[in-house]
């Protein structure tokens, strides 16, 4: 599956806290912003990594990296 696909099949919240988590923004910033709680936030994110195919062994900054440089160039532009 390409990352084009694996980014199609992430729910509308999942995309929406990839999005603001490609913007920068931690998981306190984006439950503000969204009105969720921290862990709602983290279980979107949680499933956005797993659709995306990351191991849960992976460290956070090879997940950061991916993102940085796979993932949020693809992402579409108005969410």
């Amino acid at each position: 599956m390409s990352i084009e696909d694996q980014i199609n099949s992430l729910s509308k919240n999942e995309m929406t806290v990839l999005h603001y988590k490609c913007k920068g923004l931690k998981y306190d910033q984006i439950k503000e912003r969204l009105g969720y709680s921290k862990d709602w936030v983290q279980l979107q994110m949680s499933n956005a990594y797993i659709k995306l195919g990351f191991s849960k062994e992976m460290h956070w900054t090879k997940r950061r990296d991916i993102l940085k440089n796979e993932v949020c160039p693809l992402l579409p532009k108005n969410i």
